[in-house]
């Protein structure tokens, strides 16, 4: 710099008032533009900074478990760093005010920190607390160096950005300060010129006096030292993050090794404490639905063991045979609960199988891992040997030559000269100092006690002993096995849940207490079959009996209506309700028969009447129409209104019956001969005229004569009208009369009875065609209807003769 600012002064000399001037006014430009550039670059560079720090910060909160105790263990010699730090720089410890006693209390003495001692006893519960207690530590870690790693990296990339702005930084500030430097030269060079009265006072600018000032020169010098040293320790720390860790990788994948191992034990042991709660869990503690499929899985293990002829001897009922399927019952169900048992103890002895694999797995990983903690715990000394040499370096810089020299034969390793702190910023320093040198002392606190643990955990009452405990654990459940063995042996005659194969398991199963119970179920029942037999054939053979004699009896009560049907010439109602009355005896009989079976197979016959009662209401409600003909057909055959062969009338015509049946009756219809089926229903209840039982046929009739007839032929078509019904034999004349006038007609009344009903077409005919043709003979007119004519081709004479016919014998 006074180099160059000789180089301005002899430049400076050459030039003229007014070119001094012009050059002032210049310089003052470009340093008002490189001072806004270097505030853009100032910003830049704190942001940049302030990002480091914040990469810093969170790098820093990412402590290893351990390494909290450590810094509180560690507290005294904090105070140890200071002191010495002190005495380096030759200067005397200030006297800070008491703290109370609550430092952190170092663990008993044998004992890592974080890790309670492990109890003697085989409690599972202990053992699952301090495994866990383990496996956090563990996984913290691991999470810890993980995480660390990341942040390394992108503090890495923080501290490359960082010097690569400080670099543009730097430069600006070489710039700026020269320009200040050169704006200053130009103003001492004009107050020179004025001196010399080469200037006038009016051509002196008025930022001169401004000009003249050194502070932004000392102070860009200043930021700019400031800046070359922060970048030469970033620079250091750049280098220090790039040396890749050979062991840090190995050391990780040893530590996730003994994690997964740990937590796949602490899982075990969870479900091993579910195990033997299962184990210890009486029938009594089981749920509603544990129990009830408990004992349908002993019933199916029963029936199993069944053979053809106790499945079928099953169906017999007696008393004392259920009692010993009960007994049966319960003994298979503890059958299967001890099997339950000894598959839980199976389950317990693989898992515990597991645990001493997994055991002997983090045996393998934690011999493997201790040497590369003990690698880094040397790492650590040296770095905290380095630092220590560093910072006497600076606050000895008399003896720092020495110092180095010392550091380099002991090590082999040369550092570079550090820059000597100033007087006035050693306290700040030494600070900032006594903090690294902490955290390097707790951080080799923690490795020593990662290693002391892991130690433990290598040593006879660490992993030896969780091996121990899990081989005794192997022997209680073997015994356990054993006595489950002999407790289904004297049970079931066998030691397996399976129905006996050879001869010598059919010996052992017979002199079971199983085996002996069905025994003597087995007799229960063939004696009870027995005796069922012999009463299911004597309800045989009084139903055949009861069968015959209904028969006989029916078969002969239609023979005698039969054959004195036909002395007397009519079809008896008996031979037409016989069918029904034979099934129904029948049904009763066979159905008696059934119920008196089902009673001696011992089905409860009250439960199954109640049963058909219900389901035979609800059969009924939904046929209510086919049992309506059923009864229809019933009241018929009772009421005998009529009988197959009659003539009835039915809704307005006249048909023969040829069939009644149980829900139709067959008719024939008079007129059409067409055959009509007819519900008993509707026949039982609709007005029906039984024509065949009728005394005769009664004949209304009224003949209308024409208003130009005589009195005399008025009683003369009378008498001839009563001279041939009475000379007609089929007839009977009940009454004639003139019954008077209407719609202009006199009009005469006839009734008249015809004797036989089936010929009472024919007769009706030919006392019709009779009236007519003596009418005729004797010119008697037939009244015409006067406001309607049925055809224009008929003349007003032609006779028109109404009648009405009644039934004789309504029912």
């Amino acid at each position: 710099a006074a180099q160059k600012a000789r180089q301005w002064d002899e430049e400076l000399k050459n030039l003229t008032a007014e070119q001094i001037l012009q050059k002032f006014q210049e310089s003052g430009e470009n340093l008002k533009t490189a001072s806004a550039s270097l505030e853009k670059n100032r910003e830049t560079h704190k942001k940049a900074l302030a990002d480091l720090n914040e990469i810093r910060l969170k790098l820093d909160s990412l402590k290893d478990p351990l390494l909290r105790s450590a810094q509180e263990e560690s507290l005294e010699e904090k105070q140890n760093i200071v002191k010495k730090l002190y005495q380096f720089a030759g200067m005397e410890l200030p006297v800070e005010p008491e703290k109370p006693e609550e430092a952190g209390k170092p663990p008993e003495s044998g004992k890592p920190a974080g890790k309670p001692a492990a109890k003697a006893s085989d409690a599972k519960p202990a053992d699952t607390a301090e495994t866990e207690q383990y496996q956090n530590l563990l996984s913290t870690r691991t999470r810890v160096i993980s995480e660390q790693q990341t942040a390394r990296a992108e503090m890495l990339n923080a501290l490359m950005a960082l010097n690569s702005q400080i670099e543009k930084y730097s430069a600006a500030l070489s710039d700026t300060a020269k320009l200040a430097m050169q704006y200053n030269a130009n103003a001492v060079e004009i107050k020179k010129r004025l001196g010399r009265r080469q200037l006038e006072s009016k051509d002196i600018p008025d930022n001169i006096s401004e000009a003249l000032k050194r502070e932004l020169i000392t102070q860009l010098e200043t930021e700019l030292a400031g800046v070359m040293t922060q970048q030469t320790q970033i620079r250091q720390e750049t280098e220090t993050l790039s040396k890749p860790d050979t062991t840090l990788r190995k050391r990780q994948e040893l530590l996730t090794q003994t994690l997964e191992s740990v937590g796949k034990r602490v899982d075990i042991f969870r479900e091993m404490e579910k195990l033997a709660a299962d184990f210890e869990r009486t029938r009594d503690k089981l749920s509603k639905i544990e129990q009830q499929s408990l004992e349908q899985m002993g019933i199916r293990l029963m029936e199993t063991d069944d053979t053809a002829k106790e499945y079928l001897l099953s169906f017999v009922p007696s008393e004392r045979a259920q009692n010993l399927t009960e007994m049966l019952k319960s003994y298979y169900q503890e059958v299967i609960e001890l099997g339950n048992r000894r598959e839980n103890l199976i389950q317990q002895k693989e898992k515990t199988e597991n645990l001493i694999q997994l055991a002997e797995q983090e045996k393998t990983a934690v011999t493997d891992l201790l040497p590369l903690l003990l690698e880094e715990i040397k790492t650590l000394e040296a770095q905290k040997e380095e630092e220590w040499v560093k910072i006497q370096a600076r606050l000895m810089p008399q003896k720092a030559q020495e110092i180095l020299a010392n550091f380099e034969t002991k090590t082999q390793k040369r550092l570079p000269m550090p820059t000597p702190i100033p007087d006035d910023k050693k306290t700040e320093e030494i600070a900032k100092a006594a903090d690294i040198l902490f955290e390097r002392h707790i951080a080799l606190v923690a490795s020593d006690k990662w290693v002391r643990l892991f130690e433990q955990r290598l040593s006879a009452s660490g992993l030896g002993s969780e091996i121990g405990r899990y081989q005794d654990k192997m022997g209680s459940i073997k015994a356990a096995d054993l006595a489950l063995q002999r407790r289904i042996q004297y049970i079931n005659g066998i030691s397996q849940d399976e129905p006996p194969r050879a001869k010598a398991e059919m010996r052992n199963f017979a002199n079971s207490e199983i085996g002996m119970l069905r025994s003597d179920r087995y007799h229960t029942r063939s004696q009870k079959a027995v005796e069922v037999l012999i009463k299911l054939a004597a309800v045989l053979l009084a139903t055949l009996l009861l069968h015959g004699i209904v028969r006989f009896l029916m078969n002969r009560t239609v023979k005698r209506a039969k054959k004195k049907a036909e002395e007397s010439g009519k079809i008896s109602s008996v031979i037409a309700v016989f069918p029904l009355l034979k099934t129904l005896f029948v049904f009763i009989i066979w159905g008696v028969a059934i119920l008196a079976s089902l009673s001696i197979l011992g089905f409860n016959v009250g439960a199954i009447l109640a049963g058909l009662g219900i389901g035979g209401l609800a059969i009924a409600m939904a046929s209510k129409e086919t049992l309506s003909d059923i009864i229809g057909g019933i009241s018929i055959f009772l009421s005998g209104s009529f009988k197959i062969g009659d003539t009835i009338m039915f809704k307005g015509q006249d048909a023969e019956v040829e069939e009644i049946g149980v829900r139709y009756t067959r008719l024939r219809a008079s007129a059409s001969k067409f055959q009509i089926s007819v519900p008993n229903s509707q026949l039982a209840q609709a007005e029906v005229v039984n024509i065949s039982r009728a005394a005769g046929f009664t004949v209304n009739a009224d003949i209308p004569l024409s208003i130009r007839n005589s009195a005399e032929q008025i009683e003369q078509a009378m008498k001839l009208i009563s001279e041939l019904i009475e000379s007609n034999p089929n007839t009977q004349l009940r009454r004639v009369r003139f019954s008077g006038v209407a719609n202009y007609s006199f009009m005469i009344s006839l009734r008249y009875i015809i004797n036989d009903f089936s010929l009472r077409h024919p007769i009706r005919t030919e006392v019709n065609t009779e009236i007519v043709r003596h009418f005729q003979q004797n010119h008697i007119e037939f009244a015409a209807a006067p406001y309607f004519r049925l055809d224009p081709c008929i003349p007003e004479s032609q006779p028109q003769i109404s009648e009405i016919a009644h039934k004789a014998e309504p029912v």
